[in-house]
């Protein structure tokens, strides 16, 4: 059967230890067996669903995202100055003048303002509008589920195409919790490679099996079957990326609170887009601002520690 796991795709390891995930997102709750390598960890989905667009209803990417406005000239102005003198500005401790944990991990690996960027899987550009709205001049983005090209702002261009179609090079591909929905990983990454500048960054947002599984195991939030064909250890990511010649130069975890409050709701059978759900409803979901404020502080904690549920990997080719 087309799709179906016979061995780890990862790293070919025939010893694999099964569970059966529900649909949670939106309380569907079929069922999709689900196969956990023994030796590099990662856990994958056992047979591609051929229906998988009934996973992905109209409401899907509207998901916790929010539009974006362009911002005038002068405030762009004083977002390019932030962002160009964030290591002098940052000595002031003025917290306003610091950058957000994006933008931030932008300084940190080399970027300029003028960096060719591209967003894979961007959907309506929600990172790309922030990057204009910080003074990034060149970026573009692609997602081959939008229905027609379109642009932001009638300057960033949004393309309808998957990665063979792309054009040109990058100095930064940023993939935000959009890899773990490919189905050929190996082969991904391949051609994510040969997209990138001689220097050039990929940057990967993805959920690991960390924590919050050990914890909640098929409840845990993020497994979110069937649209999460793979959910990697570092161990299996590292494995994956050295197969087609990419080194992981640094790994960032930033999970949060979704961990916990959402694998609670699981367990007690809410469903995350359920009306009495957090994501949906605060003042009737079954959990207290204390309760969610706690829970941020633990998965701060654990990020610290290495040990969130989801991670910014950096991969750069050997």
């Amino acid at each position: 059967m087309e799709g179906e796991l016979m061995k780890c795709r990862i790293c070919r390891e025939s010893q694999l230890k099964p569970y059966h995930v529900r649909e949670m997102m939106f309380g569907l709750k079929d069922s999709f067996e689900y196969l956990e390598c023994t030796n590099c960890g990662c856990l994958q989905i056992k047979e591609y669903p051929k229906n998988i667009g009934k996973y992905y209803p109209e409401n899907y990417y509207s998901f916790n995202e929010v539009t974006l406005r362009q911002v005038s000239k002068y405030q762009r102005l004083k977002n390019q100055v932030k962002f160009v003198l964030n290591p002098i500005l940052r000595l002031t401790n003025i917290s306003k003048l610091n950058l957000d944990a994006d933008l931030a991990r932008l300084k940190k690996i080399g970027l300029s303002l003028s960096s060719a960027i591209h967003d894979v899987g961007c959907g309506s550009g929600h990172y790309l509008r922030r990057l204009h709205n910080y003074g990034f001049s060149s970026l573009s983005g692609s997602d081959l589920f939008i229905e027609k090209d379109s642009s932001i702002f009638g300057k960033v261009p949004i393309f309808k195409s998957g990665l063979r179609e792309l054009n040109g090079t990058y100095d930064l591909i940023m993939l935000h919790h959009v890899f773990e929905h490919m189905p050929d990983q190996k082969e991904t990454l391949e051609i994510l490679k040969t997209k990138l500048n001689p220097a050039g960054v990929l940057m990967m947002r993805i959920p690991v099996l960390s924590y919050a599984w050990e914890k909640y195991g098929t409840n845990w939030v993020q497994l979110d079957a069937p649209r999460h064909y793979y959910l990697h250890t570092l161990k299996s990511a590292e494995i994956l990326a050295k197969s087609v010649g990419l080194q992981l130069l640094k790994v960032e975890w930033d999970s949060y609170a979704l961990q916990f409050w959402g694998s609670e709701q699981y367990l007690q059978d809410i469903p995350l887009r359920a009306a009495n759900s957090y994501a949906e409803s605060i003042q009737n979901s079954p959990f207290s601002k204390e309760q969610i404020e706690l829970w941020e502080r633990e998965s701060q904690k654990l990020n610290e520690e290495g040990k969130g549920d989801q991670v910014v990997l950096y991969l750069r080719a050997e």
